[in-house]
C-alpha cells in the first residue's frame, strides 16, 4: 500500500499544476477574454492569475510571472482608456521583468517599453513617449533580434514629428530603413516574397520627415486606402497613425479641407478600435477641430 501511496504522491507532485502554471493558465484565459472583448471575464481571470502569481515562491519565476501579468493588465488598461493605471502597471511590469533576468529579458522589456510609449502618446507627453520608444529600440537593437527595433524606431519618429523635430525624425527613420532593408533581403533570400510586391513601411515616414509632403500624402493615402478596406487588420497595424500622418501632410500642403476629411475618418477609426471616450479618440477629435478652424467656410447657398 505504501508503494501505491508513494507513487500517487509522486505523480501528484509531478503533474499537479504549480502556482506559476496556474497563473499562466489564468493569464491565457484573460487574454482570450480581452480579445472578445469581455472585460468582466478578463477582470476575473486576471485577478486569479495575479493571486496565483503572488504566491509563487521562487523569486525569479515570480518576477517573470508577475511581469507578464502586469504587462497584460497595463495593455488592457490602455485599451480601456485608463492611462494613469496603464502607466503605473507597465512601470511595475518593467521592474519585475528586469529583476527576473530571463533569457528573453530584452525582448520582454522592449515590448513593455513600447507599450509605455504608446500610453505616453495618448497622454500627449511626447518627450516621455520618445524616451520609452528609444529605450524599447535599444533593448533589442544590440540583442538577438535587432531588426525588431524597427517598430519602436518608427514610433520614436512619430513622437519627434509631433514636436516638429523633422531632422531628428529623419535620422531615426533612416536607421529604421536600414533594418527594413535587412528584413526584406532576408525574405527575398528565403523566397518569401515570390509572387508578391514588397511594400516599404518606412518610405511614407521618410517622405514626411524629409518634408516631401506631396510624396508623403501619396504614400500615406495608399496605406489608408489599403487598410481601410481590409477585412481584418493585423493588431500591429494602427490605421489612426496613418490617418494622422496623412492629415499632417495635407495640412502642410494647405489642403485643410482634405485634412479635415481624413481626420473625420480617423475619429471613426478610433471610435471603432478604442471606443468613443478613449484618449486616442479624443486626440483625433482635437486634431479634427484644429483642422476645421483652418478650413475655409463654404459659401452660403444662393436663395
Amino acid at each position: 500500500m505504501w508503494v501505491i501511496l508513494a507513487l500517487a504522491a509522486l505523480t501528484a507532485a509531478f503533474f499537479w499544476p504549480t502556482r506559476a502554471r496556474r497563473a499562466k493558465s489564468r493569464l491565457a484565459r484573460a487574454v482570450r477574454a480581452a480579445a472578445v472583448p469581455d472585460w468582466t471575464a478578463f477582470d476575473r481571470e486576471i485577478g486569479l492569475a495575479l493571486a496565483s502569481g503572488e504566491r509563487v515562491r521562487n523569486q525569479p519565476v515570480q518576477d517573470q510571472t508577475l511581469g507578464e501579468i502586469q504587462l497584460t493588465r497595463a495593455w488592457a488598461a490602455h485599451r480601456r482608456g485608463d492611462l494613469a493605471a496603464a502607466a503605473s502597471l507597465v512601470s511595475q511590469a518593467v521592474r519585475h521583468i528586469e529583476r527576473a533576468a530571463a533569457p528573453d529579458r530584452e525582448a520582454r522589456l522592449a515590448n513593455a517599453r513600447h507599450l509605455w510609449g504608446d500610453i505616453e502618446c495618448d497622454r500627449g507627453d511626447w518627450n516621455a513617449a520618445g524616451e520609452q520608444f528609444r529605450a524599447a529600440a535599444q533593448n533589442v537593437e544590440f540583442g538577438k533580434s535587432p531588426d525588431a527595433a524597427l517598430f519602436s524606431l518608427q514610433r520614436l519618429s512619430d513622437a519627434l514629428l509631433e514636436q516638429d523635430r523633422f531632422d531628428e525624425a529623419r535620422e531615426v527613420i533612416e536607421r529604421c530603413a536600414g533594418f527594413e532593408s535587412r528584413v526584406i533581403a532576408g525574405a527575398v533570400e528565403k523566397g518569401q516574397t515570390e509572387g508578391g510586391e514588397v511594400i516599404s513601411m518606412c518610405d511614407p515616414d521618410l517622405a514626411l520627415a524629409s518634408r516631401d509632403f506631396e510624396r508623403a500624402e501619396e504614400l500615406f493615402q495608399e496605406k489608408v486606402d489599403q487598410w481601410s478596406v481590409a477585412a481584418a487588420r493585423p493588431p500591429e497595424i494602427d490605421l489612426t497613425r496613418y490617418q494622422f500622418h496623412l492629415a499632417s501632410a495635407q495640412r502642410a500642403l494647405g489642403r485643410y479641407g482634405a485634412a479635415a476629411r481624413t481626420l473625420s475618418l480617423a475619429v471613426e477609426t478610433a471610435e471603432l478600435d478604442f471606443g468613443p471616450d478613449h484618449p486616442r479618440t479624443q486626440r483625433a477629435r482635437q486634431k479634427l477641430a484644429e483642422a476645421m478652424q483652418r478650413t475655409p467656410a463654404l459659401p452660403a447657398a444662393r436663395p
